[in-house]
């Protein structure tokens, strides 16, 4: 998480907030998918990250939703890389 040196109360416990809500989508992805095999797993999670570049804003100013499009194309991305990372905690014998 990218904390800036002054927040004010309410963006710290946004921030809080939004961690906490990422990290347990990270947790409930990866355990709803525990039975899939690594390359089932694999596939997937890059399957859906391909679609990301397909993201369109409609009732945007074009520029300003090209803008907002990559942001969440990227947060995406590292959404899918934290359910990669909870994939790797879970011990082999339980997959």
């Amino acid at each position: 998480m990218r904390v800036p040196e002054m927040l004010t109360e309410d963006d710290l416990i946004f921030e809080a907030r939004l961690t906490a809500i990422e990290q347990l989508l990270a947790k409930v992805t990866a355990g709803m998918m525990i039975n899939f095999t690594d390359e089932q797993f694999d596939t997937v999670l890059t399957t859906y990250a391909g679609t990301l570049e397909e993201t369109v804003v409609p009732g945007m100013d074009p520029v300003v939703a090209d803008v907002f499009a990559d942001q969440f194309r990227q947060e995406m991305l590292r959404l899918i890389a934290a359910v990669r990372m909870e994939r790797k905690r879970v011990p082999p014998r339980v997959r």
